[in-house]
């Protein structure tokens, strides 16, 4: 028993470059299946989820351009696939993302440390450590509206920070699932906090500030076995100091 069906949630990278899913801590994604649930599902979900993702950076100003750049999303949304286990996140993006992220992973553990991996390089980057902040004090607005996305009835709940809006459409045709079963440990307190009042699992994600929009949806996700190795720095790769040396040693990796 598992899950099979269209979703949408927000990629971990966002923030770091971040997807996500704050998601990276911070990364418009596909289509439909079907819900079957049966007695083993809590053991399933238990040992994890697995979904597919796109990403899609717009910018709102002339400044946000290279994060659109660094993501690769100039011509609409990027496509890849995620991974969630025990407070653990995977994140594979794909060859066409942008030369930030393209055919790289970003390992989330269940320790709170974010790695970004490049296997063409066979090299990583381990990004800081966040400051921990005390969660806000915030009061989710539900408008009312429905709609159904990718097969799920959804409805919009929105938080407000200024001139920064968090959209989520969440379904509760997932039952079993919540909103931090598709994230990790790497939320900040403010995110923590706006999951816990969702009421369900965000199908699209969006945050929309004043330089940029960030849309995320999971698709297709299934619960199943997944193995401890996913989420860990394979054997042999070498760690490097920031960005511009893993970009330069996945640049020269890559096959000419």
């Amino acid at each position: 028993a598992g899950y099979t069906r269209a979703s949408s949630v927000r990629s971990p990278m966002h923030r770091s470059l971040r997807f996500v899913i704050p998601s990276f801590s911070m990364l418009a994604r596909v289509i439909v299946l079907g819900l079957v649930l049966g007695a083993s599902a809590a053991t399933s979900v238990a040992a994890g989820l697995r979904a597919r993702v796109s990403i899609h950076v717009e910018a709102l100003d002339p400044g946000a351009q290279k994060l659109v750049e660094l993501y690769g999303t100039q011509n609409g949304p990027i496509h890849g696939r995620v991974f969630f286990k025990a407070g653990a996140s995977r994140t594979e993006m794909p060859a066409n993302a942008g030369p930030g992220f393209a055919g790289q992973v970003i390992v989330a553990t269940a320790a709170g440390q974010v790695h970004q991996i490049a296997p063409a390089a066979e090299a990583y980057l381990t990004w800081p450590r966040r400051t921990p902040e005390k969660a806000p004090r915030i009061e989710a607005q539900r408008s009312g509206k429905t709609q159904t996305i990718a097969g799920y009835a959804c409805e919009q709940v929105i938080f407000q920070f200024g001139v920064e809006t968090w959209e989520f459409w969440v379904t509760k045709d997932l039952p079993g699932l919540t909103a931090l079963d598709v994230s990790d440990n790497t939320l900040d307190a403010r995110r923590r906090a706006m999951y816990r009042q969702l009421g369900g699992v965000p199908i699209r994600s969006i945050n929309t500030t004043a330089t940029y929009r960030l849309t995320s949806d999971l698709t297709e996700i299934e619960a199943q076995a997944l193995e401890d190795a996913l989420f860990t720095i394979p054997a042999g790769y070498v760690q490097v100091k920031d960005a511009g040396d893993l970009m330069k040693r996945t640049s020269r990796a890559a096959p000419r």
